[in-house]
């Protein structure tokens, strides 16, 4: 819909009855996805599917990073990795960069919104990752 940040940002300057999207989020990212990659994934999938036709979709896991890359990119996307490929460094499949655009200066967990719980800043935050 908007090409820039900036044209975001005047959409949301000239429609203010649009507030309360901006206002449900944290975190606004554009992320990358090459057409040969997202082919991979789908002949992927369609195996996966071949053997159990339960499977309907891949989960990606995407990470927001405080540094950018050599290419300004701050949003890596790979497909998801179980707790057993994390442990035997399973190398990563990315499927695409990015770079965040907007946020609110405040990004929560979601269970921690399932809870009703206050939000954390990244400071307040002291859990190790689990994996």
């Amino acid at each position: 819909m908007f090409k820039t940040c900036d044209e975001r940002i005047f959409h949301r300057s000239i429609k203010p009855e649009l507030n309360h999207i901006y206002n449900t989020m944290a975190l606004l990212s554009d992320v990358y996805l090459k057409l040969e990659t997202l082919e991979t994934l789908v002949a992927g999938l369609k195996a996966k599917q071949s053997k159990d036709p339960k499977v309907k979709g891949i989960n990606i896991t995407i990470s927001v990073n405080d540094e950018v890359d050599r290419y300004d990119n701050n949003v890596s996307a790979w497909v998801a990795q179980s707790q057993e490929e994390r442990a035997a460094k399973k190398e990563r499949f990315y499927v695409g960069n990015g770079v965040s655009f907007w946020t609110n200066g405040s990004v929560s967990l979601a269970r921690d919104l399932k809870e009703g719980a206050p939000s954390a800043s990244s400071e307040e935050v002291g859990a190790p990752l689990p994996f």
